[in-house]
């Protein structure tokens, strides 16, 4: 499936405007936004990959039913900032360059000292779209252990085990060419990890790693039935060759392979 290039800041239409200008009532209220005018820092949405296919369905949702999922925003300075729906801003984007009319997207706005550890897990909360990939779930509990958190308050924030956070951790020594395959359903998340935990430590070693299992997700597995078969068909031939040659060797042959198939 066809994805569009990672994250990059949205083109908006840089405005100076405050909330209350908005029409909304209380900070925790529902806004109406101009998604022009919202602002998406670089670099920050956990989502790095967007499926071009999938972004397509949803604009066509959003002209015909509207955004139904509020974003949500932060008011820095002038500027509203985006924390969390990145999906449905491109989506409504890409629906308004196409001429549809749409003026305002509902949004609700967190509060202006929100820290980035609490900004962070918001948007790995509140994904309500496209689900995250193993490695752009492992960046940003990366970028959260950085940032003073431990892996048991992360694990708690996010409702996963101790263990799964470990392990996404460990997937970030893994090399660029086993994460692309990871990405891209070539590789599962297991084979990923022994991967990384198996090797020498060298990026080169990963790769041969990486070869062999996707070599052998290439060989394929023989069905019982199918043994069987081809053992009868073995026993045919050989019968076939006992008529014609009349060797002991064979008819011992024919014994054990028809012993086998029985079994």
């Amino acid at each position: 499936m066809k994805k569009t290039t990672t994250a990059a800041t949205t083109e908006t239409k840089q405005v100076k405007i405050s909330m209350n200008q908005v029409d909304g009532v209380k900070r925790h209220d529902m806004y109406k936004i101009d998604p022009r005018v919202i602002t998406v820092q670089e670099n920050w949405n956990p989502r790095q990959y967007f499926d071009a296919e999938k972004l397509e369905e949803l604009k066509n949702s959003i002209i015909e039913n509207g955004v139904q999922v509020p974003v949500r925003v932060k008011l820095q300075g002038d500027k509203i900032i985006l924390l969390d729906g990145e999906r449905r801003l491109r989506a409504t984007l890409m629906a308004i360059e196409e001429g549809n009319d749409i003026q305002t997207i509902p949004a609700i706005s967190e509060r202006k000292t929100m820290k980035p550890t609490d900004m962070l897990l918001l948007a790995l909360t509140t994904n309500t779209g496209e689900n995250l990939t193993v490695m752009e779930e492992a960046r940003a509990i990366l970028k959260l252990t950085n940032w003073g958190m431990n892996v048991l308050d992360i694990a708690k924030k996010l409702g996963k085990t101790p263990a799964t956070i470990y392990g996404r951790i460990k997937l970030m020594d893994a090399d660029e060419e086993v994460i692309d395959a990871l990405d891209a359903g070539e590789i599962t998340q297991t084979e990923a990890k022994k991967i990384v935990s198996t090797s020498d430590g060298t990026k080169e070693d990963q790769k041969k790693k990486m070869k062999e299992i996707k070599v052998k997700k290439t060989i394929k597995k023989t069905s019982k039935k199918e043994c069987v078969e081809l053992l009868d068909e073995c026993i045919e031939w050989l019968v076939e060759l006992s008529k014609d040659q009349k060797l002991p060797q064979v008819d011992n042959l024919i014994q054990r392979i028809t012993e086998v198939s029985d079994e």
